[in-house]
This record gives C-alpha cells, structure tokens and sequence, in this order.
C-alpha cells in the first residue's frame, strides 16, 4: 500500500508506466482494481 497521497494525475502516470507507486492495493501487480484501492487510499489520507 502506498505511504504518501498520491494525486490522482500521479496515480494515472504510474498506472499508464507500471511505475511502483501504481501498486495501491499491495498485491504485487498494477491492475484496474489498483484505482479501487487508491480512491480508498485516498479518501482516508493516505
């Protein structure tokens, strides 16, 4: 999961290059379900 709030420009650059940071969800892979878990991140300050 990410430490810092990453915005949401930020989380979409690193999803479109696979980038570290685009792993909010902690599995592992950068995949759609990624956003889910970085608009929960998100919206509790992450």
């Amino acid at each position: 999961m990410a430490t810092s709030r990453l915005s949401y420009s930020v989380w979409v650059a690193a999803f479109n290059t696979q980038a570290p940071e685009c792993d909010q969800n902690g599995d592992g892979s950068c995949t759609p379900a990624d956003f889910s878990a970085w608009v929960a991140n998100y919206n509790s300050g992450c």
